[in-house]
């Protein structure tokens, strides 16, 4: 019985180094608890007020940026942008355009009155294409303006020896001057509408340029709020007018608040489900407070840790808060039944708590180590996201050990001799005995189903989701986003250059037409399409072409407007407009115009690069990632000094760091998880055994997502170490027991401690499961996925792995009794 216990042959003879040493300090714990309960209680009620007033300040990032590091070329490339633009923000608003003559006005009077917001940095409603317009012929190149003034003369002077009747009879006639004029105008299109209306007219779009990063929420939105203020001022003196708010900052904002109110509901509901979880489990009310309180302790001290380290949870780190209720109670489950079952064999209390400490709490710190070794390998995977998660996890674990350990067995010290545990009259577990056809069909089925995960795995049948927008929350703004981009039919991944030297335009072209040859001869795509600067603004050579100007007006000044033909005579008039045309500088283009292009301190150019690409899939975002980085690296050899700043190619790198590391974060886990069972077991056997049936359950939880359809995604991979934390943690305790009672104890071992990890497992789950009531598509991905994998690690850990024990210790003993003990 668990009372008497036998340690093993190989316990008795690695009783020294770190094991004594764990023993010796559970020892003077348990003594320290049975002689001041109420200090250790009191020290750990004490801690709650500095933990609590960290957590709170703790806050919450949903922005892809905050899952890389700082130190990434294309985090710093987007800082440098930052502060040469004064910001990166965006924010659209919607201006109903059934009244389009309104609409307009309205618009104007928008683009009028935003700017005087502090941190509103342009408002894009109206831009001047007139000034295109009426200097278009500029825009031709020195020798076509050189083409149309010649071939204006001829056209004139053959129209003026006509009218005279002096041309030969067989003259053919040049092309109308004044058509030639309009063609040549026309074919220099203006690259933008005057205002902005979605091709199904129900709207017109103002875009606002706000101050801050997307990713940095707090100062962009307090300008947001002022801006939407603002506009639905305006719109209240309109009768009828409603505006809507839409772009990258209302959708991060709507997204960031529907992630927390999940998170945030979650982990209440986790929290309490976990708690009535463990009240049926234990059948005691005394339970919830005993598992509960050290819970929330230990939660605290978690929360204070992270703001103290990172000061914000992110994307991936995020969805701890509603995890850890069930990851963190299972230490307290393990200790109160292990209590549980000495008092029921007799033991008091005071040597019911020494014991518990001294076998079950070394068990226990063992899984503890394991665990946090887990999320310590997940620590250092080179990418933000998991290296937060992975730190805060880790340490969380060991925070909630401790709590575990320096609360629940005072407190329940002081329960007991208030209250003493009813004994008298309760039988102890009953052993728990399988038939041996459901024994032998598990053992024989679950390596059969292993195979079959292991060929879906290999044949990519579990694959990475790649629709990363249906990770975000499901909101009005997301919804009506998608309508945006598609009532107006253009790409979002357009990207953001500085330059230095604004005349390094044309290296950035070349680089541009070097990186497209490239590879399109490797059959790859090229969504770049062109690259606009400040210059294209003001053509070159303005003198040369001013002359050739001069000229095309001398010729049409030839003309006389009385002899022409009335539908010539609008086209004339427009034509000698535009060879009046003088030349301009930068400073004479329109606002509208340039401020895409200027930057806040004057020094150095900023320009477009324009792509046709419509990133809806992971692949394609990583994909434009790529393009990226060889267009910067071109750059580089090039020598051209620049910033290259485009925040879907952080996402795209972000799901490249997640599809080649995740592969070698599992490798890692395991590899470490042996090392470290290894250390524990001193057997070479014993590690692989209990590490074989975590690897057996990560098989068919991979077998179980082929089948169900769930995909990775770069917020649920991180179940995957805490699926291996999760089994690691129950299948140590079942071999600790095995271990400590024998080859003949599995029936027995079921009803306590495989009661006791059924439970905990159960608990975890629930802290999972919480998360799908959240509106946010990721989330709910993490739930599907974490019940999944506890599910099939549960069944491998607690069901497989002790019928595999029980196998192997039935043919010892019939060993044993053939040729007597060795």
């Amino acid at each position: 019985m668990a009372s008497d216990p036998k340690p093993s042959e190989d316990d008795r003879a690695h009783q020294s180094g770190r094991r004594s040493v764990l023993s010796v300090a559970l020892a003077h714990l348990a003594r320290l608890t049975i002689e001041r309960p109420w200090t250790l209680l009191l020290a750990a009620l004490a801690s709650l007020v500095p933990a609590l007033l960290l957590s709170s300040a703790l806050g919450l990032k949903s922005s892809f940026i905050d899952l890389l590091s700082h130190d990434d070329p294309e985090v710093r490339d987007l800082d440098v942008v930052l502060a040469k633009t004064g910001g990166l923000a965006f924010s659209t608003i919607a201006v109903p355009a059934n009244d389009l003559p309104r609409a307009k006005r309205f618009a104007l009077t928008l683009q009028s009155e935003l700017p005087k917001i502090p941190g509103v940095r342009l408002v894009e409603a109206r831009t001047d294409v007139g000034f295109i317009e009426d200097e278009k012929l500029y825009y031709l190149s020195e020798q076509a303006l050189h083409e149309l003034a010649d071939a204006a003369k001829t056209a004139i002077d053959h129209r003026i020896m006509a009218e005279a009747d002096l041309l030969l009879l067989d003259a053919e006639a040049p092309p109308d001057p004044f058509e030639r004029v309009r063609k040549e105008a026309a074919a220099q299109d203006v690259p933008v509408d005057e205002f902005v209306v979605g091709n199904d007219g129900q709207y017109l779009y103002v875009n606002v340029g706000l101050g801050g990063v997307v990713g940095e929420l707090t100062q962009t939105l307090q300008i947001q709020d002022a801006v939407e203020r603002t506009a639905t001022d305006l719109a209240a003196r309109e009768p009828g007018l409603e505006l809507r708010f839409t772009g990258p900052v209302v959708n991060r904002r709507e997204d960031a608040r529907t992630m927390l109110d999940d998170l945030t509901r979650a982990g209440a509901l986790g929290f309490v489900a976990v708690l009535v979880l463990v009240l049926v489990g234990t059948r005691r009310f005394r339970s919830l407070l005993l598992l509960g309180l050290p819970l929330f302790i230990g939660l605290s001290w978690t929360f204070a840790f992270a703001y103290l380290a990172v000061k914000n949870l992110n994307a991936v780190s995020g969805f701890l808060v509603s995890i850890l209720s069930g990851l963190g109670i299972e230490y307290g489950i393990h200790l109160y039944k292990r209590y549980v079952e000495e008092r029921l064999s007799g033991a008091t209390p005071e040597i019911a708590t020494l014991k518990t400490l001294e076998s079950t709490g070394r068990a226990l710190l063992a899984a503890c180590i394991v665990n946090a070794a887990v999320f310590a390998v997940v620590a250092v995977a080179g990418f933000r996201g998991f290296m937060e998660f992975g730190l805060i996890a880790s340490v969380g674990m060991l925070l909630t050990m401790l709590a575990t350990l320096v609360c629940f067995p005072p407190l329940n010290l002081v329960l007991e001799r208030r209250w003493p545990m009813k004994t008298e009259g309760v039988d102890p577990p009953r052993p728990l005995y399988f038939p041996a056809p459901v024994r032998w069909a598990v053992l024989v089925i679950v390596p059969i189903a292993t195979v079959f995960s292991i060929r879906a795995l290999a044949q990519g049948k579990v694959s990475f989701h790649t629709d990363w927008h249906k990770l975000g929350a499901d909101t009005p703004a997301s919804r009506f986003d998608a309508y945006v981009v598609q009532t107006l039919g253009e790409s979002t991944s357009h990207a953001l250059l500085y330059m230095e030297d604004p005349a390094q335009i044309t290296e950035v072209r070349a680089a541009v037409d070097v990186v497209r040859t490239r590879r399109k001869n490797e059959h790859r795509r090229f969504n770049v399409v062109s690259v606009i600067g400040v210059q294209d603004l003001v053509p070159g050579d303005q003198e040369a072409k001013s002359a050739d100007l001069a000229r095309l007006a001398h010729q049409l000044g030839r003309v006389k407007p009385s002899r022409l033909k009335a539908d010539e005579v609008e086209i004339f008039e427009h034509a000698k407009h535009l060879a009046e045309a003088k030349p301009f500088t930068l400073a004479d283009v329109p606002i509208t115009l340039r401020q895409r292009f200027a930057t806040v301190d004057g020094h150095g150019s900023m320009a477009v690069i324009v792509s046709d690409a419509l990133l809806e899939d992971s692949d394609r975002l990583i994909d434009w990632a790529d393009q990226m980085r060889e267009l910067r690296t071109e750059l580089d050899a090039r020598g051209v000094r620049c910033a290259l700043a485009s925040e879907n190619a952080v996402a795209g790198r972000i799901f490249r760091i997640i599809t080649e590391s995740g592969v070698r974060i599992l490798v890692a886990t395991f590899g470490v998880l042996f090392v470290v069972l290894y250390l524990e077991f001193r057997r070479i056997t014993h590690a692989l055994a209990v590490l074989g049936s975590v690897a057996v359950g990560m098989a068919l939880m991979a077998g179980g997502m082929a089948l169900l359809r769930i995909e990775l995604n770069f917020m649920n991979a991180a179940v995957l170490p805490i699926a291996v934390g999760v089994s690691l943690d129950n299948a140590m305790h079942i071999f600790h027991r095995f271990r400590e009672d024998g080859p003949a104890s599995i029936p027995t071992l079921w009803r306590t401690t495989g009661a006791a990890a059924l439970l905990s497992s159960a608990t975890n789950a629930t802290g999972f499961a919480a998360l799908f009531v959240a509106r946010h598509g990721g989330l709910r991905s993490v739930a599907a996925l974490s019940v999944l994998g506890i599910g099939a690690t549960v069944f491998t850990t607690m069901v497989f792995f002790p019928f595999a024990l029980d196998a192997v210790g039935r043919l010892r003993i019939r060993r044993e009794e053939r040729d007597g003990p060795p």
